[in-house]
C-alpha cells in the first residue's frame, strides 16, 4: 500500500529530478510531485497551499540559497508544517551531515544511489511507510536509510 500520494522534492539538479521522477512513475504514476529548486522555492510553495499539505518532503541537501539543511530548520520550526514528514537526499554521506538533520527532526536520510533499480527500491520503501501513523523520527541507527 502506498500512503504518500503528494510529494514535494527540493532538488536544483534537473537530471536528478528526472531520474527521481522516472522512478516515482514506474513505482506508481499516481503520485502528484511538485518540484522546487531551492529552501526558498519550496517554503514559498507551501505558503501557498490553501488546501492539502504534502505527504512527504525530499529534500536535497547542496542547493543554492537555503539548502536542505536550513530548509529542514525552517520547516520543523515552523507549526504549520512542522508535522510534516521530511526525508534527506543527498550524494553528501557525511556523519555530520546525518547528525544534523537527525537532530533537527528528519525522518530518514538516503544518500542518492547512482542505480535506477537501487532509487526504485528507495521510492517503494519511503512510499510504503503509514506516515499518519509513523511520523516519529528513528533512533539514530535505523535514520540512514538502506534497502534490505
Amino acid at each position: 500500500m502506498m500512503f504518500a500520494k503528494n510529494i514535494y522534492l527540493c532538488e536544483d539538479d534537473t537530471d536528478d529530478v528526472e531520474f527521481f521522477q522516472e522512478a516515482l512513475n514506474t513505482v506508481d504514476g499516481s503520485f502528484n510531485l511538485t518540484v522546487s529548486c531551492n529552501g526558498f522555492e519550496l517554503l514559498d510553495q507551501l505558503k501557498k497551499c490553501t488546501h492539502t499539505l504534502p505527504d512527504l518532503i525530499i529534500l536535497d541537501i547542496n542547493m543554492p540559497k537555503m539548502n536542505g539543511l536550513e530548509t529542514l530548520k525552517a520547516i520543523k520550526k515552523n507549526p504549520a508544517y512542522a508535522a510534516i514528514p521530511v526525508v534527506l537526499y543527498s550524494t553528501c554521506a557525511e556523519e555530520e551531515y546525518i547528525q544534523y538533520a537527525h537532530a533537527n527532526g528528519a525522518h530518514y536520510y538516503f544518500v542518492k544511489p547512482y542505480e535506477f533499480g537501487t532509487l526504485k527500491l528507495y521510492i517503494k520503501k519511503l512510499l510504503s511507510i503509514n506516515w499518519k501513523s509513523s511520523i516519529i523520527t528513528p533512533n539514530f541507527r535505523d535514520f540512514v536509510f538502506i534497502v534490505s
